[in-house]
Parts: structure tokens; C-alpha cells; sequence
């Protein structure tokens, strides 16, 4: 069960990231939009490393 909370942990995490994404978009702070878009890829690679290993069964 501890994998499938991990999982839905990184779906909030992206979720979250995107509107803070769209958010500092809709300020027009290029650094900040820069460093939203970081976040967004970090989250997504997190969500894709859990996916990877429930697929797996690890």
C-alpha cells in the first residue's frame, strides 16, 4: 500500500507544481516561470520513477 500512497503523492505534487507553473505565468516573472517549470519536470520524473516501480513490483 506504501507504493500506491507514494503514487498518489507525486500526482498531488504535480498537480500542485502546474498551477504554481500557470500561476507565476500569469505574472509574467521570467525566473520564476523558469524555476516552475524545474519544479513541474522534477515532479513528473518522481511520478514516472514510482510508475516504473509498481510496474515492476518493487
Amino acid at each position: 500500500m506504501g507504493r500506491k500512497c507514494a503514487l498518489f503523492f507525486d500526482i498531488l505534487l504535480v498537480l500542485a507544481a502546474a498551477a504554481v507553473c500557470v500561476y507565476t505565468f500569469a505574472l509574467q516573472k521570467r525566473i520564476a516561470y523558469f524555476a516552475a517549470i524545474v519544479a513541474v519536470c522534477g515532479t513528473v520524473a518522481f511520478l514516472v520513477r514510482d510508475l516504473w516501480a509498481l510496474k515492476n513490483g518493487k
